[in-house]
């Protein structure tokens, strides 16, 4: 049975007790292995919504939402995905400031949505739009989106960007301080990152988590260490936005919640 409608039969705070109970995410203590078909199932799961979220986003009216949904009675993933296409429209449009092109990386960008929502709210503006993700979520995307550049490494980026957006993927690299080198090194303005788990009092630990029928792994950041972390390179924070809650995480202490950094070049 599909999840969102089992949620809609509980009050969130059963919903909550239910995930956390069952599902969600542990703490571990070291970086578990992910078997080898785990990122192909991911990939093969995501892509049976695909067409309905570029329906969304084609067709909605208020970006996300359908005309003849009742904006009151939206369930939580419907308000989610007009928050978080709103706030990409939002830096996107800070970035650019008014230019009539713009270089963006999308890391963790699985099969390319987001360049459409661009066409839809900004289609003035021309956007050299680069995805960068796993190969098996590559493969998909150069099936789906073929205008859009993509790669399955930060090796393979020939250019420097204005704009790096980073949705709900640095948690899940291993090493996020080379990662956070990487990013930087290709980046001539602002660093995204969004969607993202923090805490504040504790150090930085590691979690699993069940999703698209597999487990895998990824980080809860400790703020103040991942801010001073691209200060290292010259990136200045200059925004903080707000998400959501953070997921239940079992043996985690502090809860977390989900931020988006806006980093920018000191000077730029």
């Amino acid at each position: 049975m599909n999840s969102r409608r089992i949620k809609n039969w509980f009050p969130p705070i059963v919903w909550n007790w239910l995930r956390f109970r069952f599902g969600g995410f542990r703490v571990v203590d070291i970086w578990p292995d992910l078997p080898a078909s785990g990122w192909q199932n991911a990939a093969l799961e995501a892509s049976k919504a695909y067409d309905e979220g570029v329906r969304r986003i084609l067709e909605g009216q208020v970006i996300g939402v359908l005309p003849n949904e009742d904006l009151l009675t939206l369930p939580d993933h419907l308000r989610d995905l007009h928050h978080r296409l709103t706030q990409f429209a939002l830096i996107v449009t800070r970035v650019a400031n008014g230019s009539k092109g713009l270089e963006l990386l999308d890391f963790g960008g699985g099969f390319g949505t987001h360049a459409l929502v661009l066409k839809r709210l900004l289609p003035s503006l021309h956007a050299n739009y680069t995805v960068c993700d796993l190969p098996e979520f590559c493969e998909i995307g150069k099936k789906l989106n073929h205008n859009i550049r993509f790669i399955s490494d930060l090796e393979q980026v020939d250019t420097v960007y204005q704009l790096i957006y980073a949705s709900s993927s640095v948690q899940y690299v291993k090493d996020w301080k080379n990662l956070v080198a990487d990013l930087c090194k290709v980046s001539k303005g602002c660093i995204f990152i969004t969607r993202t788990p923090f805490v504040f009092n504790q150090p930085s630990f590691i979690t699993v988590q069940k999703a698209y029928r597999t487990e895998y792994h990824g980080w809860v950041f400790n703020f103040h260490e991942f801010v001073a972390e691209y200060s290292r390179y010259g990136m200045k924070l200059n925004e903080v936005l707000i998400n959501d809650r953070g997921l239940p995480v079992k043996s985690g202490g502090e809860n977390n919640i989900h931020l988006g950094l806006l980093f920018e070049k000191s000077g730029g």
